[in-house]
């Protein structure tokens, strides 16, 4: 009680005020800004919270106090070869009896369950393009956070998606965030060479990545974002950095 009692305050506006005008050294979470895939406007309900969980609205939590633009790194959180989704929304992909067993693979191996529900997340291709640009220009998010490095298999591929196509004329789709227009897409996916997931476990610096890896990381820093940091595994401490961190 005594160690987090200088935390606590009654007035919010004048802790959050004081802490950043003056940089005390107090950590702080800032509820609006988690992820912009579950954004009341920009995802895909009913998978949606109610608020604005992008760092562009970060402002509607802290009174004005602190601006989007005034964080120095504003970046987004992604799994680095699939993704997952607990809820009833359903994402263009091709479906395959191997693709089945990538996935079996992955919720397994990687706990993709929901956490209160126990349900087993659906696993996706990562959808670098055009999901993971709109997210981008509605979050203004300027670097990545890669996680599960370590999902990967040697001489196992892995797809990603660059586009999406209409399932009737074949023209390219533009993606939107709505359940019946996505209904009406097919992917454009291209494929990735994987790499050593369990070897990866003990790699500290960028320099060390195998080659496929760091080809993949370059991809998405051309396509998507710079990749600030990726981690490794569960574990408090497996990580590598691009940035200094203080």
């Amino acid at each position: 009680r005594t160690g987090i009692k200088k935390y606590v305050a009654s007035n919010v506006y004048d802790l959050l005020n004081d802490a950043w005008r003056n940089n005390l050294d107090i950590p702080f979470t800032i509820e609006h800004a988690q992820g912009a895939g579950i954004d009341v406007f920009h995802g895909i309900y009913p998978d949606v919270t109610a608020g604005r969980t992008m760092s562009r609205n970060i402002n509607d939590a802290t009174y004005n106090i602190i601006l989007p633009e005034q964080i120095a790194l504003r970046a987004a959180v992604m799994k680095a070869t699939y993704t997952s989704s607990v809820g009833i929304r359903k994402l263009p992909h091709k479906d395959s009896e191997e693709y089945r067993k990538y996935q079996h693979r992955i919720q397994e191996d990687f706990d993709e369950k929901g956490r209160s529900t126990g349900r087993l997340r659906d696993i996706y291709p990562v959808p670098i393009n055009p999901v993971g640009t709109y997210l981008r220009e509605a979050a203004a998010y300027t670097h990545l956070v890669v996680t599960h490095l370590d999902a990967s298999n040697p001489g196992e591929e892995f797809e990603v998606v660059i586009g999406y196509r209409d399932k009737n004329t074949g023209k390219e789709r533009p993606y939107s965030p709505y359940q019946e227009d996505l209904n009406e897409l097919e992917p454009v996916t291209v494929k990735f060479d994987g790499w050593d997931g369990k070897a990866v476990k003990q790699i500290r610096l960028p320099k060390d990545l195998q080659y496929e890896t760091r080809l993949y990381l370059a991809f998405l820093d051309r396509t998507l974002a710079p990749v600030a940091m990726a981690t490794t595994g569960p574990e408090l401490g497996s990580y590598i950095s691009w940035i200094k961190l203080p």
